[in-house]
């Protein structure tokens, strides 16, 4: 006997809301992760359930982390004076300084969700919840990959992608939200949705 609609929506409420078990929280140094990084996420390719690739670039690892640049005594982001918003740490500057050994913690702040939940990308890629388009008015993409995960979905991870070609996206940011901040970001209803 086939499901009825309101039953179906009911155990895809219920699933979700559950939230999946999240992978482990990355507490290793912005250097000891920048490594980690390398070795297992930038250059890879991964697939979505539609079978389409997504790709992170090494680049793009200062602005996964939310990185800016930072007093080193107060470890506090630095206004632009301009615009008196905190200034992004140039992607350029931190990969030689990291590839170098001359990064310095103290002088950069990374937003701390982002920074533990890096290496939960490839789950939200090739596992999410849905794939929707992009709502949100500044970040910048086109698709936006969403997991909940424990805590009765308190962890929402979100991976933003911008498309290159046809199948093929890269990665311009990810971070962590909350199930009510979660609309700001994305367009209903999904294109794609798990069953």
């Amino acid at each position: 006997m086939a499901e009825n609609l309101k039953t179906r929506l009911a155990r895809q409420s219920l699933r979700i809301a559950r939230g999946a078990k999240h992978p482990p929280y990355c507490d290793l140094s912005i250097a000891d992760a920048f490594a980690r990084f390398c070795q297992e996420l930038a250059g890879k390719e991964f697939r979505d359930p539609r079978g389409h690739s997504v790709i992170i670039r090494e680049r793009n690892f200062p602005k996964l982390l939310g990185m800016k640049k930072a007093n080193p005594i107060t470890r506090q982001p630095i206004a632009d004076p301009g615009s008196r918003k905190a200034m992004k740490a140039k992607a350029s500057h931190v990969i030689r300084q990291l590839k170098g050994g001359e990064f310095q913690d103290a002088a950069h702040y990374v937003e701390s969700g982002r920074h533990r939940t890096l290496f939960w990308i490839p789950d939200v890629i090739t596992d999410p919840d849905g794939i929707h388009l992009n709502a949100h008015p500044i970040v910048a993409g086109d698709e936006v990959y969403v997991k909940r995960y424990d805590k009765m979905g308190a962890e929402v991870k979100i991976v933003v992608v911008e498309g290159t070609q046809g199948t093929q996206s890269i990665i311009i940011t990810s971070l962590l939200t909350t199930e009510s901040k979660l609309p700001s970001y994305v367009a209903m209803p999904p294109i794609w949705s798990k069953k």
